[in-house]
């Protein structure tokens, strides 16, 4: 009896390009941008007011570029993407 099994290349972590990690002043509709991760068909991308996730406000799935609209966030609010 002969197996034969799929070797899934080991995807990375996307890298945040806009807005830099720490930045104060963007925009309240601001376009997350990341670089292109080799092999990926998609990415998922989630928004919380908490660094744990546990307050997510968006949870976007099977995003097939690398920028996606953000809109309606507050001032003075702290994000974590």
């Amino acid at each position: 009896m002969k197996f034969e099994t799929e070797i899934k290349p080991q995807l990375l972590t996307p890298v945040l390009v806009f807005p830099v990690n720490n930045s104060t002043d963007i925009s309240l509709n601001p376009t997350l941008e990341w670089e292109a991760v080799e092999n990926a068909v998609s990415y998922t991308l989630q928004v919380s007011l908490s660094n744990d996730f546990t307050d997510t406000l968006i949870n976007e799935t099977e995003i097939e570029e690398t920028g996606f609209d953000v809109f309606d966030l507050s001032y003075s609010t702290q994000y974590y993407w």
